[in-house]
């Protein structure tokens, strides 16, 4: 017990008096930390989009179907191409991906995030009335690798609320959202 008292006091009292708090540096190396250096054009790369295209009449949208999207919120940073159903990367590194949808009131649905036509993760909605799901996953893409949403079976639901900004009600119940969190 004694040895412990002694230590915790030793790192109050001595290790801050030798930290430089501009510059943090590995003590053992007595080398500075680094941050990753992210490539030109890429401190900041994402995309958000709402409102699933192609419902039918009764605001459906059926399996086996790549989800397409009506709005882009936002686009931005590098070359990094978004058309509103996929997002093909142009800087390497770690992405936070995101995705939403709600079941038709009478049937389930099972939605995949995929990376270069391959399954990553899914999101299943069950037939109990509109069910949400969702699902979020960090991948590692490389140049040119793409992302993009899957109705791998079933039906989802978008509202037919009017798209306006004056007022009106406006509810999107399909959503899917990315970003680089680390370059490589």
């Amino acid at each position: 017990m004694m040895f412990s008292k002694f230590f915790l006091i030793a790192m109050i009292c001595i290790l801050p008096q030798t930290w430089d708090l501009g510059q943090t540096q590995n003590i053992a190396q007595n080398a500075p930390i680094r941050s990753p250096v992210k490539p030109p054009g890429c401190e900041s790369v994402g995309f958000s989009a709402k409102r699933a295209a192609g419902a039918d009449a009764q605001y459906h949208i059926n399996a086996v179907t790549r989800i397409s999207f009506q709005d882009t919120l936002s686009d931005f940073g590098s070359d990094a191409k978004w058309d509103k159903t996929k997002f093909c990367s142009s800087c390497p590194g770690f992405y936070f991906f995101s995705f939403h949808a709600l079941s038709s009131e009478h049937g389930d649905f099972t939605l995949s995030l995929q990376l270069n036509e391959q399954s990553q993760v899914t999101a299943f909605g069950s037939k109990n009335g509109n069910q949400w799901a969702g699902n979020s996953a960090i991948l590692s893409l490389g140049n040119d690798d793409c992302v993009r949403l899957e109705l791998e079976q079933g039906t989802i639901y978008e509202h037919p609320a009017p798209v306006t900004r004056n007022g009106k009600q406006e509810l999107y119940t399909t959503t899917f959202s990315g970003f680089l969190t680390t370059s490589a």
